[in-house]
């Protein structure tokens, strides 16, 4: 099976969703935050009608850090947060 490249305009449309699922986590986009330096890996869930949810894997000069951002109800239906949990990388398989 051939693959078909992707047009311009639709990894711009993936670039603009995912610019926006990160603005409401209040999160940079890899394209704003990653340096040369670092690696950075992310799983996005939630895209379209349901709140986003990411995880997120960094690596900075043999530094290890994770993250799990998700939605959580507030009181009420109204209010959304979203939080952010640190994965303790003791559990991190070398």
């Amino acid at each position: 099976m051939q693959e078909v490249p992707a047009r311009k305009d639709q990894v711009e449309i993936i670039q603009g969703a995912i610019k926006r699922e990160s603005l409401k986590l209040k999160v940079n986009t890899l394209k704003d935050s990653v340096s040369d330096a670092e690696t950075e890996i992310r799983i996005w869930v939630g895209f379209g009608i349901l709140y986003p949810r990411c995880f997120i894997m960094k690596e900075l000069n043999g530094r290890r850090e994770a993250f799990y951002i998700a939605p959580k109800i507030n009181g009420s239906k109204t209010k959304v947060l979203m939080i952010k949990l640190s994965l303790e990388p003791e559990v991190w398989l070398e």
